[in-house]
């Protein structure tokens, strides 16, 4: 039986935050295991007794360790090739020879989605605070040009023939030269 610290926390500090289902638990708890080194046998057996609620608990567990198996083998740079092999070979006592090919490739897939499909969401969002960063920038470089145009605090301390202009300009005249 499980400790109630290997599961993760059902509790939520915010009572807007979202209610996770019982196979996201499972799934949240099945990556730490794996990457913790537990064996995939043990948790997968476990999981199944655990989650006798499934119409087919013994197929959701080793489909759950499988393919959180294969999202980390991936992740860690084993070929998709190599990660099916070794889901046949995991499972060749207890699936037939007939589907354990087809059955590896098709979890290795979802699995290479599962990646992409975060990688692509990571980028999204990257991308997506880099513009609001920069028309902060933006915003910040225009309000500083303006305010050394009217003799702010980098003006010079001697008598020029106009005021220096620092601002970034086009980039065919990245020099700094006096107004005019």
């Amino acid at each position: 039986m499980l400790s109630p610290s290997a599961m993760p926390s059902r509790k939520r500090s915010s009572k807007h935050a979202k209610k996770h289902t019982n196979s996201e638990h499972d799934w949240a708890w099945v990556l730490h295991e794996l990457a913790s080194g537990k064996d995939a046998a043990k948790l997968t057996r476990t999981l199944a007794s655990r989650r006798a609620d499934k119409p087919n608990p013994l197929y959701y567990a080793q489909r759950t360790v499988d393919v959180a198996s294969a999202r980390l083998w991936l992740i860690e740079g084993v070929p998709i090739a190599d990660v099916v092999t070794m889901l046949e070979i995991r499972r060749r006592f207890e699936i037939p020879a007939a589907l354990r090919s087809a059955r590896a490739w098709q979890i290795a897939q979802t699995a290479q989605r599962m990646i992409m499909r975060r990688t692509m969401r990571d980028l999204l969002r990257r991308k997506k605070s880099q513009r609001a960063t920069a028309g902060t920038s933006r915003s910040l470089r225009k309000l500083r040009c303006s305010k050394l145009e009217k003799g702010g605090p980098r003006s010079a301390p001697w008598p020029t023939a106009g005021p220096i202009q620092i601002c970034p300009s086009p980039p065919s005249t990245l020099i700094s030269t006096p107004v005019m």
